[in-house]
């Protein structure tokens, strides 16, 4: 009988330890709750010599997924152009010319400002087609940035992540070029369609998780 009560206090002293231990704080200086006057720090100079520091990583576990959605804008400018200055064929020259010498520059170049409001990263391209007229007059419409992987928006952003993707034109002479269009022209409108930008939206080439 003497036994089993030994025993039973045994395990209960075994328990008692380990409860304590899995409860206990931890000692940032000295050994609280010893029995050794020793184990505390001394005064500040102590400390001094050997600062107390604790480091703890406090960790949210995030269940359940999210979804991705996917949306992307383009503002295009500088798609239309009028020129209105006269043209004279300078039979010496064996070139058109502007009348009273008016001073003929190259338009402004087209640009599109493309917003990603998804948040996913997405892959635009810039494809750029010219026309038989734009050939004839020998103008190139060129997109230095013509694809690229833009990045998602984060989440809570004032504006969607965008980027601007502006054109040149190659021309080696403006007055000839304009000279030649205007027999591509249609008669009642007086347009001609010089080229075609299309603005591609592909996944990004890597695979990227969404944003949480």
């Amino acid at each position: 009988m003497k036994k089993i009560v030994i025993m039973m206090l045994a395990v209960t002293m075994i328990l008692s330890t380990l409860c304590f231990g899995a409860a206990a704080a931890d000692d940032l200086v000295g050994t609280v709750n010893s029995s050794t006057a020793d184990d505390y720090s001394e005064g500040a100079s102590s400390l001094v010599q050997t600062p107390g520091t604790g480091s703890y990583d406090v960790v949210f576990t995030i269940s359940g997924g999210t979804a991705a959605r996917y949306a992307v804008d383009v503002e295009a400018s500088n798609l239309a152009y009028t020129f209105s200055t006269d043209l004279i064929w300078d039979v010496n020259a064996l070139d058109y010319v502007a009348a009273n010498s008016v001073t003929v520059v190259a338009p402004d170049a087209p640009t599109f400002m493309v917003h990603n409001r998804s948040n996913m990263p997405v892959r635009i391209t810039l494809t750029d087609t010219e026309m038989p007229a734009a050939n004839a007059a020998g103008i190139a419409l060129n997109f230095a940035k013509a694809s690229m992987t833009m990045s998602a928006t984060q989440p809570k952003a004032e504006h969607p992540v965008h980027e601007t993707f502006t054109g040149t034109w190659t021309c080696a002479d403006w007055p000839a070029a304009f000279g030649i269009l205007k027999g591509y022209a249609d008669v009642s409108t007086n347009e001609v369609v010089i080229a075609t930008v299309t603005v591609s939206v592909s996944p990004a080439t890597e695979p990227v998780s969404p944003i949480h």
